[in-house]
């Protein structure tokens, strides 16, 4: 097996994560990154000419955005636009990441309308999407 990482290496990993290993450990945990490197190399041979790349950072980058916004304007606009207005800025985030704010900001009674607002937003992307890609 090829050594593509040394312990040094890896210590300095560890040391940066704040991950506390022994010397036992530290040995155990270079061998496995290593076998992990080991098995990604088979990617290296595949023929991948032509092939358009399927994920782009600002789509992530998007929904992170969106999240951040929701948690920092959802009591704003739920005191100047109305509760549902809180619901509706989340997106399909507002059934699991924003629920707590969108909850306080909004109320106990409007968390029911969150959870189904962001299942059904979820839940109906794909179909969505495939319609609007087939017109």
């Amino acid at each position: 097996m090829t050594q593509y990482l040394t312990e040094r290496e890896v210590r300095g990993i560890a040391e940066y994560a704040r991950i506390g290993l022994s010397g036992e450990e530290l040995s155990e945990m270079t061998v496995d990154l290593n076998n992990i490197i080991e098995t990604l190399q088979s990617i290296k041979q595949l023929d991948l000419e032509g092939v358009e790349p399927t994920f782009h950072p600002i789509g992530s980058l998007s929904n992170v955005m969106r999240e951040i916004f929701t948690l920092l304007a959802a009591p704003l606009v739920a005191r100047w636009c109305g509760p549902l207005a809180a619901v509706s800025i989340g997106g399909a985030t507002t059934f699991d990441t924003t629920l707590p704010i969108i909850t306080q900001a909004a109320g106990r009674p409007y968390a029911v309308v969150s959870v189904f607002h962001g299942c059904v937003l979820d839940f109906s992307v794909p179909f969505l999407v495939t319609f609007f890609c087939t017109v």
